[in-house]
């Protein structure tokens, strides 16, 4: 198959070998000695397998049917098989949106996020900041600041070094190189586990800060939805409005932005994932790693009144207001109606940025907690500073009463 090189999908037996590998491979087991399926492939297959691992931790909803492909393999050759077709198709639809992003001119779409700097000549690839008297030099193309994805271990993820250089004097405008600013995990943590992003979410979250601080911050004010949410958030949707055991007329919104908030808080969601973007050609995608965003109630009303969104929650929506006014009518007259069940209390965020009156209090904090210990420095300055000419006087008079 073109989708997936060295695995025909129609054939039973490499279906098997791939769903078993992949379940030993999220098990933990990464090496053909602890993974037999790994080991019965070939060059090609482990290419193609890699390359699965690397889709489902970009993708939310492929992942979602890996899962259901693994799970089909102790079912029967006609429910693997269907469940092998599902993401062959999936893949199909991803190849002819790829195909017509490739007709485009070339030219940046105007909603991308890069924000690569050209500054002093260095070229469009280098981002050069300010930073106390120094400037940062950033080259994507010697370290890379995405985040780590998982599967195999990578080692060079571990460090980071921060280049800088400063001017042989001030304002010159000639600059020099500076020693770097260097950082590695493992000098105060142990190695993370790599098997997926929920295990690598510490690790990356202090690669993000270094790269934050140092590079700026790359993601927007508000994080745009994603196709993959998209489609969780419909999910969650139908799960409650077409529960046989309640028939409800509405949705309970709290509950449904906890459930989600509860599946992807922690995750990450890897550069190229699809936007929910509307009235373009060229399919629209992140161009950088990012921390699956806090999705609020209020946040998820909003945006499914709005254009792919509407069209796509309404008639579900619709049809569960008619189905409850149905069940109303045939509810025989002596079943009383039962009270609606209470909504749950929506899970505040528990990584909440903080607010400008929040950071201005923690810097002012900061601020005086520095003065005070410079304060404190001083006063043992002095205090030592004043035993020490008493220990002078003293031995001074030691030094008279000898004489005499």
């Amino acid at each position: 198959m073109v989708n997936y090189p060295g695995f025909d999908l129609t054939n039973l037996e490499m279906i098997r070998l791939l769903a078993e590998g992949l379940q030993f491979y999220l098990d933990g087991n990464h090496r053909a000695t602890n993974n037999p399926a790994l080991g019965r492939m070939g060059r090609t297959q482990r290419q193609t397998f890699q390359q699965i691992l690397g889709q489902m931790g970009r993708d939310h909803q492929f992942h979602g049917m890996v899962n259901m492909l693994i799970d089909s393999r102790h079912e029967g050759d006609r429910v693997l098989l269907r469940a092998a077709q599902e993401l062959l198709r999936y893949e199909q639809v991803l190849d002819s949106t790829d195909e017509d992003e490739s007709e485009d001119d070339g030219s940046q779409d105007p909603g991308s996020e890069s924000e690569d700097v050209d500054q002093g000549g260095e070229g469009p690839s280098v981002k050069v900041l300010e930073d106390d008297g120094y400037q940062v030099v950033w080259d994507p193309t010697t370290m890379s600041d995405d985040f780590a994805r998982p599967g195999v271990p990578d080692p060079a993820f571990y460090k980071i070094v921060i280049p800088l250089r400063q001017e042989t004097e001030a304002g010159s405008g000639i600059w020099e190189d500076a020693p770097s600013i260097k950082f590695d995990y493992l000098s105060d943590h142990n190695a993370p586990s790599w098997e997926s992003s929920t295990t690598l979410y510490k690790f990356n979250q202090w690669r993000n800060q270094i790269f934050r601080k140092y590079l700026g911050n790359k993601r927007r004010t508000r994080d745009p939805w994603l196709v993959s949410e998209q489609q969780r958030i419909i999910t969650l949707l139908k799960q409650q409005l077409e529960d046989q055991r309640k028939i409800r007329g509405k949705p309970k919104w709290n509950r449904l932005a906890n459930a989600y908030n509860r599946e992807l808080h922690q995750t990450i969601q890897f550069k190229g994932s699809r936007l929910v973007q509307e009235g373009v050609k060229k399919v629209p995608v992140t161009d950088y790693d990012r921390f699956a965003p806090w999705r609020t109630k209020g946040a998820i009303q909003n945006i499914i009144k709005k254009g792919t969104w509407k069209s796509l929650i309404d008639p579900i929506l619709t049809e569960a207001k008619e189905r409850r006014r149905q069940y109303d009518v045939q509810r025989p007259d002596n079943v009383v109606e039962s009270d609606d069940s209470r909504d749950e209390k929506e899970l505040p965020n528990p990584d909440a940025p903080k607010s400008k009156a929040q950071v201005r209090a923690t810097n002012a904090a900061r601020k005086e907690a520095r003065k005070k210990e410079a304060s404190s420095k001083k006063r043992a300055e002095v205090v030592v500073l004043g035993s020490s000419e008493e220990e002078s006087e003293d031995e001074g008079e030691e030094m008279d009463e000898d004489e005499d």
